[in-house]
């Protein structure tokens, strides 16, 4: 009886900085929404270092995935996607 509030797709991409430019370029918001959980205060230490993760993060980015995206704006995001950037 539950329906998911799902509005972001995470994905991982090379050059997440040039990605997001082009993303922008076009119309189309991206964010670094998750950060990994050692780097906030209330749970790091200097003891915890999770390299992986943090590389894996430098590559994480979102795009839109909410109700209000259509089916047309999907196939957008799709295409200028594999355009490249």
């Amino acid at each position: 009886g539950y329906e998911s509030s799902y509005w972001i797709f995470t994905i991982k991409v090379d050059r997440r900085d040039d990605f997001k430019r082009v993303m922008t370029e076009k119309g189309i918001m991206t964010s670094q929404v998750h950060s990994p959980n050692h780097t906030n205060s209330c749970v790091s230490s200097p003891n915890i270092t999770l390299p992986i993760t943090t590389e894996v993060a430098k590559e994480m980015v979102a795009i839109p995935n909410g109700w209000w995206v259509t089916e047309e704006d999907r196939q957008y995001i799709v295409d200028c996607i594999k355009q490249g950037w």
